[in-house]
């Protein structure tokens, strides 16, 4: 990834813009890491991305839109036991809009 980052909320619409300085409008690549406490259940990602994405749970693949695509939405469903998880947002833009968005529920 060119960009490495940690962000609260993951949503972003960089529109035909770069998403910092030094980072081309496109082909960039951006990561997302954090630690986080979950009481045990089920869970579901949504995502929302122009272009690829994939999100990790503890180092597992649980959403895979590694494409080239306009926006699309994507969900997955994984079941946590109570304690704290690591997750990973990979993000990758090919052309054009450059957008993502990432929310976490509880089911």
């Amino acid at each position: 990834p060119v960009l490495v980052r940690e962000d609260y909320d993951i949503r972003f619409n960089w529109y035909g813009g770069s998403p910092g300085d030094g980072i081309p409008n496109d082909n960039f690549s951006i990561k997302w890491e954090r630690m986080a406490y979950l009481d045990g259940g089920y869970y579901r990602f949504v995502a929302s991305v122009d272009d690829g994405v994939r999100i990790y749970v503890d180092d597992e693949l649980v959403l895979d839109g590694w494409r080239e695509q306009p926006v699309t939405e994507y969900s997955a469903e994984f079941f946590a036991r109570p304690g704290h998880h690591k997750f990973r947002v990979e993000y990758y833009e090919e052309g054009n809009v450059a957008s993502i968005r990432v929310r976490l529920e509880r089911r």
